[in-house]
């Protein structure tokens, strides 16, 4: 199963952004960041927080598993060319 690609636009304050293992960052200014990610099927990342506003694209369709700091899992599941 492979996990869907997204771009990643996001205001630049700080950005600290976790990008997957196949990334490309495609514009970087003061004013945008654009960044071309892929997930990996089966990879397993540390938790963390997106503290910017984000608008993500998937290319691809795809599904995860999201498990919150609490132990809730969220199945979420996207559609190619969806806006999040």
């Amino acid at each position: 199963m492979r996990l869907p690609s997204v771009a990643l636009l996001g205001m630049r304050l700080g950005c600290s952004a976790m990008l997957a293992a196949d990334s490309a960052v495609k514009v970087d200014n003061a004013d945008v960041r654009i960044a071309s990610v892929v997930d990996l099927p089966h990879h397993h990342s540390p938790m963390y927080q997106h503290d910017l506003n984000r608008v993500m694209i998937y290319l691809n369709g795809g599904d995860m598993t999201l498990i919150t700091e609490d132990g809730r899992v969220d199945p979420p599941h996207w559609k190619a060319e969806q806006v999040a």
